[in-house]
């Protein structure tokens, strides 16, 4: 991220520095600065949306982890209850 802000700072002292040379009139310090302050923004608010997707992406893998553990611990549940059930009928059928 930061050789992002430090590109998008390169890109608009350049665009400053090209305009006084070309003469389409000097850029004052302050339009520098809120430019510089505009781009760091933008930068600052698109790292936070990356931030939250990479968050949001790790709670919904949490929430599937844990979904299919339940799942897994109900199939072993269900599985012991199974046997159990035949291991009793089978002590049933051999009295």
């Amino acid at each position: 991220m930061a050789l992002l802000e430090l590109m998008a700072r390169s890109m608009v002292v350049k665009k400053g520095a090209v305009m006084e040379a070309a003469g389409g009139g000097a850029v004052s310090d302050t339009e520098q600065t809120d430019r510089v302050r505009e781009v760091e923004l933008q930068l600052a608010l698109k790292k936070m949306e990356l931030e939250a997707g990479v968050e949001k992406e790790k709670v919904r893998a949490e929430a599937e982890r844990v979904n299919t553990e339940s799942e897994n611990k109900r199939w072993e549940i269900e599985l012991e209850a199974e046997r159990r059930r035949m291991e009793l009928e089978d002590a049933r059928s051999q009295r």
